[in-house]
């Protein structure tokens, strides 16, 4: 073999190597993971012919929208007329490949113009040349400018019965009314965690390659619900570790720090030992490790011991735990604009291992109480009512009212029983009192107590009562004094009877 022989050889040999998520992308609806629904509702339309002539595929990144769509665009014009794709037919073959005639695939993000658009209004109106219907894929639809969907959106209303429009988006809300009401939506669900870890699982069982499961586990949990960023992470580990994926590798991978680290951060946490963390955070600074991604991990360590605590029935440290997952989340929110990811690490420690939660004890809990008990029974008490209860003036009943109805009883004064209270309400407040303000007071009682008779009485107020009473005392006539009078008849005089005048 020539040098140029093997030199083309070996192209041939590199070229042959695919991604995971390229070479693991389903092909068939029985390969989609975690969309039965979706499934269930594409292959009876599919049965009973009873097809749309637009959908949308939405959801987060890398959960299968684009394969759903093709899926679909290979059982609409596949040869053997099933629900389910073949996969061996030209039509099947020739979609997977992208080289189908009657297929056509779109990316509306480096083909946003309307003249794209037009492209494919003047050709809808011809038929398919070999399959069943003519298919439109757009992916990332929502990336249309405006005037590229309302070009589209006369055809939408009413295309050829030969034409079907595929449309995959992350974005739905984006999608003017008038195109996303005349479609049928199919909302993908993220994958879970579960989900993601068992199809990691299966691949590498197929590649013959080693793993250690607490390794796959963390790749999992860095996809966030997407297969593409699991699958993606997963051939870097591969590369990483060179041909077998373990924790280790995976740890230096997305920047975590070891369990045996997270486990010391908590014992420093709990005794508040602040040289250690300040120890600990030098060493991940020194190591470049990823503090959005260590917060993440306290957070789900002290998720881990929540759920403990409450299969175990350990409630004590429930609300210290409360508070460390409630101070974790904010730092993570905030943790763009801090001035380094470390300072923010740092700062976070100290606020974790500073604030507890004090337990409080039984003592505390009855003095707390009776203290509480003494003040409510120092209020002032109507001495001059009968009545077995007699509330303060200020707050007559514990009932929800707004507006006047609510001015009027913060200013009534009210004596209560089991089955009657009487308001005595100041006569300065009298005008307001009409049917309506009375019917929403009694209305408030009754959702209360229903059976409650709610009185309204009408009484001076207390200030006028006061002046009244002062202005009839300081009209009565001032008596004489006998030395005055003795006075008064030896100087052949009279007295005036005369009343004493208060001035305001």
């Amino acid at each position: 073999m020539g040098a140029e022989s093997r030199l083309v050889h070996d192209w041939n040999i590199h070229m042959t190597y695919q991604v995971l998520a390229n070479k693991y992308r389903p092909t068939m609806f029985k390969h989609l993971i975690g969309q039965k629904s979706i499934v269930d509702t594409i292959t009876y339309a599919l049965t009973q012919q009873q097809l749309h002539h637009a959908y949308i595929f939405s959801g987060t990144r890398g959960i299968g929208k684009t394969s759903t769509a093709r899926i679909f665009a290979m059982a609409l014009n596949c040869q053997q007329h099933d629900t389910e794709p073949c996969g061996k037919c030209p039509s099947c073959q020739q979609i997977q490949m992208g080289n189908d005639i009657d297929v056509t695939e779109i990316d509306a993000a480096s083909n946003s113009k309307v003249d794209e658009i037009r492209d494919i209004i003047a050709q809808i109106h011809y038929p398919p040349t070999q399959g069943r219907y003519k298919i439109y894929l757009i992916d990332e639809v929502h990336m249309l400018s405006t005037h590229s969907f309302n070009a589209l959106l006369k055809t939408i209303e009413s295309p050829p019965d030969f034409v079907k429009f595929l449309f995959a988006t992350t974005d739905p809300q984006k999608i003017p009314k008038t195109i996303h009401s005349r479609c049928i939506e199919f909302k993908l669900q993220a994958f879970s965690q579960t989900a993601i870890q068992d199809r990691l699982s299966q691949i590498l069982t197929i590649e013959a390659i080693e793993y250690d499961g607490p390794a796959i586990e963390k790749i999992a949990t860095a996809g966030h619900g997407s297969m593409r960023d699991a699958l993606t992470l997963l051939d870097q580990a591969i590369a990483l570790g060179q041909g077998r994926v373990s924790s280790e590798c995976v740890q230096s991978l997305l920047g975590l720090v070891s369990e045996t680290m997270l486990d010391e951060i908590t014992t420093a946490i709990e005794s508040q030992d602040y040289p250690t963390l300040m120890s600990i955070c030098k060493q991940i600074e020194s190591e470049h490790l990823a503090v959005e991604s260590i917060i993440y991990q306290l957070m789900r360590h002290i998720y881990d011991k929540i759920r403990a605590c409450l299969l175990n029935n350990e409630l004590t440290v429930l609300e210290q735990l409360q508070l460390y997952y409630q101070i974790c989340e904010q730092a993570q929110a905030s943790l763009v604009h801090q001035p380094s990811p470390y300072i923010a690490l740092e700062v976070l420690l100290v606020r974790l291992s500073y604030f507890k939660v004090e337990p409080e004890s039984l003592e505390d809990m009855i003095r707390r109480q009776s203290q509480a008990s003494s003040h409510n029974s120092s209020k002032p008490v109507d001495n001059q009512s009968k009545l077995p209860e007699v509330n303060n003036p200020q707050k007559p009943a514990p009932v929800q009212l707004t507006g006047i109805a609510k001015q009027v009883l913060q200013n009534a004064h009210c004596h209560q029983t089991n089955d009657q209270v009487v308001l005595s309400i100041p006569s300065s407040m009298s005008a307001l009192l009409n049917d309506r303000i009375t019917k929403q007071i009694k209305d408030a009682y009754h959702q209360k107590k229903p059976d409650l008779v709610v009185v309204f009485k009408i009484t001076e107020d207390k200030e006028r009562a006061s002046s009244q009473a002062t202005t009839h005392q300081s009209k009565q006539p001032i008596k004489v004094s006998p030395d005055i009078k003795r006075a008064v008849d030896h100087l052949a005089g009279q007295i005036e009877q005369v009343t004493s005048q208060t001035s305001d």
